[in-house]
């Protein structure tokens, strides 16, 4: 993300707007119940939102817990085995990221920063300074909606 006028330039907003909110139809579910989205596209924030996510962003898989999707899934149940005194357990996530704990998040992401040797291609900051934005950016939890502020 090095280009001409430096990261600083890149993340600075203007004619922004605050994050809103909208409601996506579970269609499979009955009386169709609205899943709450807060868009932050356009938001003062959204820049850096981008610049952290594509820090981040490589360092999903790279452990042996990582599955990608539902084939990947199949692919690696296919050879497992499971003992006699052992069971298989799936839980349906509900309002999974609401429920992030961010401090943990954080710093989980740190580590996995601080481990990362191909950081410095990516990035001009340290990982503490992305994790610091990150945080900030988690904790920012306002939007919109018919002209009222509300924070989650």
């Amino acid at each position: 993300m090095r280009r001409s006028g430096g990261l600083y330039h890149q993340l600075r907003s203007s004619g922004s707007q605050p994050p809103r909110i909208y409601g996506l139809p579970k269609i499979h579910k009955p009386e169709v119940p609205l899943r709450p989205i807060v868009s932050c596209i356009g938001a003062p924030s959204y820049q850096l939102f981008k610049y952290i996510a594509s820090l981040i962003s490589p360092l999903p898989g790279k452990t042996d817990s990582h599955v990608k999707n539902s084939k990947h899934f199949m692919e690696v149940m296919v050879g497992l085995s499971i003992e006699e005194n052992k069971m298989l357990v799936s839980f349906n996530v509900t309002y999974l990221f609401t429920n992030v704990l961010i401090d943990e998040a954080v710093e989980v992401i740190r580590d996995k920063l601080q481990g990362d040797e191909a950081l410095v291609n990516r990035a001009t900051v340290s990982p503490d300074r992305v994790t610091e934005l990150l945080e900030a950016c988690l904790r920012s939890t306002y939007f919109s909606y018919r002209g009222d502020f509300y924070e989650q």
